[in-house]
């Protein structure tokens, strides 16, 4: 009698744990573009988008509680523009560039709220990836996870100061 109760928990168990990823999976949001894809927590939704300029998708993301946003902007590069644009983002941010990981990284301060910018260039393909993070910088870990045959627009966490 004893096994068939444990035989019939573990049973039990087992379908609560399908039960808890197909409930989890159901309210994932996936979002593909051209360029990259990436599923998005049930806690998160796209404000924006992916809108399709004329060379580049650009994506807004925000957690439900507006306590944390992204953006992330993937288009075409021409050789030697990478660093005109960091030029232009390190006015436009107030901040100074750091290479990082193979990346251009920008970290932001406005009054209490921290945030970083990612640039990574596949200088094989001529594209680029700006990727900006505010908020609760933790709650955006899932942009980690972006899936992309381009792998040198593959964002890595940056190194918070």
């Amino acid at each position: 009698m004893w096994k068939a109760v444990r035989t019939g928990l573990g049973g039990c168990c087992g379908v609560m744990v399908l039960v808890l990823v197909l409930w989890s999976v159901a309210w994932a949001t996936p979002v593909t573009t051209k360029y990259y894809s990436l599923t998005l927590p049930s806690d998160w939704v796209v404000l924006k988008g992916p809108v399709r300029g004329k060379d580049n998708v650009i994506l807004q993301l925000s957690n439900k509680a507006r306590s944390s946003t992204a953006t992330i902007v993937v288009g075409s590069v021409a050789p030697g523009e990478t660093s005109k644009i960091i030029e232009v983002y390190a006015k436009r941010l107030q901040a100074e560039p750091k290479k990082q990981s193979g990346q251009t990284v920008f970290f932001l301060r406005h009054g209490q709220e921290r945030g970083y910018c990612i640039v990574r260039e596949d200088t094989r393909s001529q594209l680029l990836l700006i990727m900006t993070v505010s908020g609760e910088l933790s709650k955006a870990d899932f942009l980690f996870s972006l899936r992309t045959p381009y792998k040198a627009l593959l964002p890595v966490r940056p190194s918070l100061p």
